[in-house]
């Protein structure tokens, strides 16, 4: 039985000697003082390089049965427990676990000579046991006064060196590591071989088995190992639920955020906007209901009347039934209009600025006097509508310009038709927010 004495980090243990080559065979039991580890989960965790054991602690104590087999040499331990989000763990402590007399073949018979030679030896170890126990009570061996005070090639050299030794004095002897000590007996006023301190290497011990931890979305935590060995007991991490944090500030109105973004209306128009975006996308929609539309038996009799129009107000021309739908093009990057883009709406798309779409004469030519193509400069701060080869003039000003470049500031839109068709180049008029720049 192995006892750990367990103080908030600190942790210090009582073994009696462990050989290796046990198995099913090592307990432990850990005594804890103070508050620090109430209520924890605890854990034990036995580590020598890739050999790792992880055991949960029940009632504070390491069974037979939870297989604590260690192997020969330097093992090292540290507890850790947990409450809820809380951790607390302990610094580590370095246990020996020493080479055993295991041996695979049969023990062999041992004559009566042999016996009577290890009934000698057992007795002056008993003789040398009290000895180190008297000295153990005295204080004269307390771990702390041990020190090895020279090394001599041979016992004889030993005796003729130290011609008047001490009680407890400490000498190495041989040619190389390891070396026998010898520990002066003062009772018995003799030198005593205690043997080497340092043992042979050990075998290689086999690989350990590697424990890997998951986790669910509970927060329980479990473990699965590739040897088949055991896995410690699942624990759930997850702490209990926390209050409600406080209410944050009011954001910013759908309004204000447009206002940002360029709209340069009253906040009732705007909202206005918002109320009829259902029925303006149903006119766009495929075999969608325009409300514009006027048909047979669409209206109830009497719904209309020439006293509720205002003379002009309705034309032939507006009339959804002979409206020309106008499809929309995104685009991203600069590029050229095609003779597909008539009768189209090009709009900007991303964040880049001065975009430029350039008609040419080649594709001017491709298209019928009177057709039209609308430029919507939907993102970034401006675009660029440019002409190559082709005249282009704004509305009210006679004289056209030949290739000339104009700039549409963001939410601007600008329509452009052919207006001319002339062997020297054709002529378009371009109306609506843009500015000439060359």
């Amino acid at each position: 039985m192995i006892e750990f004495y367990i103080t908030g980090q600190t942790i210090r243990f009582a073994s009696p000697v462990i050989a290796a080559n046990s198995r099913d065979y090592l307990t432990a039991r850990f005594h804890f003082s103070g508050e620090d580890w109430e209520g924890c989960s605890k854990w034990a965790h036995f580590r020598q390089e890739e050999t790792v054991y992880d055991l949960n602690l029940e009632n504070d104590e390491i069974s037979s049965g939870m297989h604590l087999n260690l192997s020969v040499g330097l093992w090292e331990i540290y507890l850790t427990g947990h409450k809820g989000e809380r951790r607390i763990t302990t610094v580590p402590v370095l246990l020996r676990v020493r080479e055993s007399g295991l041996m695979e073949e049969p023990l062999h018979q041992i004559p009566l000579s042999v016996a009577e030679q290890v009934d000698s030896k057992a007795s002056l170890a008993l003789e040398k046991a009290k000895e180190i126990e008297e000295q153990l009570n005295s204080g004269a061996l307390d771990g702390k006064n041990f020190q090895i005070l020279g090394y001599y090639g041979s016992f004889s050299e030993l005796e003729a060196a130290v011609e008047e030794p001490k009680r407890g004095d400490v000498y190495g002897v041989g040619a190389e590591a390891p070396y026998d000590i010898y520990v002066f007996d003062e009772e018995n006023d003799r030198w005593v071989n205690n043997g080497s301190i340092q043992g042979p290497k050990g075998d290689k011990g086999e690989n350990g088995a590697t424990f890997s931890p998951q986790m669910d979305g509970s927060g329980n935590l479990s473990w699965v190992n590739d040897k088949g060995l055991p896995n410690p007991q699942t624990v759930n991490l997850r702490g209990a639920k926390g209050d409600t944090g406080p209410k944050g500030d009011s954001g910013e109105s759908p309004y204000a955020l447009a206002v940002k973004e360029g709209f340069s209306g009253t906040e009732a128009t705007f909202n206005w906007s918002l109320a009829h975006i259902a029925a303006h996308g149903a006119q766009h929609k495929a075999g969608g209901t325009d409300p514009l539309t006027v048909e047979a038996d669409n209206l109830a009799a009497g719904a209309v009347t020439a006293g509720k129009l205002a003379t002009g107000s309705v034309t032939r021309e507006k009339l959804a039934n002979d409206a020309q739908y106008s499809p929309i093009v995104l685009f991203t990057a600069d590029r050229s209009v095609t003779a597909e883009d008539m009768g189209k709406t090009l709009r900007t798309g991303g964040s880049g600025d001065g975009l430029t779409i350039t008609l040419s004469q080649t594709v001017s030519q491709e298209m019928p006097i009177g057709a039209e193509i609308a430029y919507f400069v939907m993102y970034g701060t401006y675009g660029k509508l440019a002409f190559d080869g082709v005249k282009a003039g704004v509305y009210g000003n006679a004289s056209a310009l030949i290739s000339p470049t104009f700039r549409v500031e963001k939410y601007g839109m600008v329509a452009i038709k052919k207006i001319a068709g002339e062997s020297s180049g054709d002529t378009w008029l371009v109306t609506g927010p843009a500015e000439v720049l060359s």
